[in-house]
């Protein structure tokens, strides 16, 4: 036995699958952010510190580090930054 569906309701359940019959929710618009510039942050060089890994250097070599102090800087967050190290004052982490 063969069942019919009438065609005035595939019509409509058509429509309503295809989204035809208008939206059936409303999204909300989405606003724009605003482009902000970074902004600088300084450093402070009298109580920071700088910490490199050194990675070992040939066969018989071992991974170590160094510390040192900076003499100055500024850390732009999102942009760049800039450290200057006081070269002199690094010595070798054994840690």
């Amino acid at each position: 036995m063969q069942h019919s569906i009438p065609r005035p309701a595939v019509l409509l359940a058509a429509a309503v699958f295809t989204g035809s019959l208008g939206p059936t929710r409303a999204y909300p618009r989405v606003a724009r952010l605003a482009v902000t510039r970074p902004v600088p942050f300084q450093v402070e060089a009298g109580s920071s510190r700088v910490s490199i890994k050194v990675g070992a250097m040939g066969r018989f070599g071992h991974d170590h580090g160094v510390q040192g102090r900076l003499v100055s800087g500024k850390v732009d967050l999102g942009g760049s930054g800039e450290l200057v190290f006081d070269m002199q004052s690094f010595v070798e982490d054994d840690q």
